[in-house]
């Protein structure tokens, strides 16, 4: 496996479910303003962490906000830009 696979897998899958993540948020959200919400953590997979023998993946509470919320191709574009990603 390697990590353009991985990236591949985990941009489908940001797209597929964006539109559910979409509707939660402005769910629970309801009069208040989207600007004051972080987007959600989309993570993508650097070459060294799959060349790394061991991996480690730290979960926790962002502490000073995400990038504001952008349910877009263009969000998934910048996120993985660094991964050369194209369609």
């Amino acid at each position: 496996m390697n990590d353009y696979f991985l990236n591949q897998t985990l941009r489908k899958l940001y797209l597929d479910r964006l539109p559910t993540i979409n509707s939660i948020i402005h769910a629970n959200i309801g009069g208040n303003d989207l600007t004051k919400v972080s987007g959600p953590f989309m993570m993508h997979v650097y070459p060294e962490y799959i060349q790394a023998n061991k991996k480690i993946l730290f979960v926790g509470m962002e502490t000073h906000t995400w990038e504001p919320i952008k349910f877009d191709e263009l969000m998934l574009r910048k996120l993985f830009r660094e991964s050369q990603l194209t369609d």
